[in-house]
């Protein structure tokens, strides 16, 4: 797969609640959180999707991705009726057809102040 391709299989995944997202990241792949979380390793962040799941909709939605290999952001809308939407980005890091990293870039008004 294509670095786009396996980001757009993250989300898919992620969208499904299938616990199999976690096999599209490396096993020392590394997430940053917009809370300033990090999270190691393929079990950790396998565990933290799965604590999302079962999916609720409406689902964030992707609007596009861009690529600078092998980084691809993806914009994420949310769902909702903010006018402007609200937007934000997971910049992945992938090599050999696998999620090395993942940090989630929000607008600081979606999650607060850092403590």
């Amino acid at each position: 797969m294509t670095p786009e391709e396996v980001v757009r299989e993250v989300l898919d995944r992620i969208h499904a609640s299938d616990p199999s997202v976690r096999d599209l990241y490396a096993e020392d792949a590394v997430r940053y959180g917009q809370d300033g979380r990090v999270m190691h390793g393929r079990a950790a962040i396998g565990e933290f999707y799965e604590s999302l799941f079962p999916s609720r909709t409406p689902h964030p939605v992707l609007e596009t991705c861009l690529l600078h290999p092998p980084f691809v952001a993806a914009l994420i809308r949310l769902p909702g009726d903010a006018d402007p939407p609200v937007r934000y980005i997971d910049l992945f890091e992938v090599e050999d057809g696998l999620v090395q990293s993942v940090r989630v870039l929000m607008p600081p008004e979606l999650f607060g102040p850092r403590s």
